[in-house]
């Protein structure tokens, strides 16, 4: 990727008072390795789809730098796979890996969940289903 790639996206994020941190997380990646790949390239397909849709763009507009306006959402959220399948040791989607969509948080979330024994994920999950149906 070029250098004018890597400084659009930087020139967007700034424009837009979006800190590193705050794209990071976005992309479910570390500040620094945000920073990096923000400096030097490297960013993979998913990322820039994510990106795009951060600054209200096309993949096409930060590539090409053609007709590109600041339109971000300093809430956007990355969409949520909506079909998952389990297999013996992941989630996935049929073309994605579900850790391309989840936050840093919620990864050690999960890495947490999947070292309780099962008594104690029955456990975990009651809460939050109970937890749920006292919001509504």
């Amino acid at each position: 990727m070029s250098k004018e790639v890597n400084l659009r996206i930087k020139k967007l994020r700034k424009k837009a008072k979006i800190t590193q941190e705050e794209m990071g997380e976005k992309l479910g990646i570390k500040r620094s390795t945000y920073a990096h790949i923000e400096a030097y390239g490297n960013f993979k397909a998913a990322q820039l789809k994510i990106i795009a849709q951060v600054f209200g763009q096309t993949v096409d507009q930060l590539i090409d730098g053609d007709n590109f306006v600041v339109r971000a959402s300093r809430n956007f959220e990355p969409p949520q796979p909506m079909q998952l399948r389990q297999t013996e040791n992941s989630y996935s989607t049929p073309d994605k890996n579900i850790l391309d969509y989840i936050t840093a948080n919620e990864k050690k979330l999960v890495k947490s969940f999947r070292n309780l024994t099962r008594e104690e994920k029955d456990k975990v999950i009651e809460f939050i289903n109970n937890f749920k149906s006292t919001e509504n």
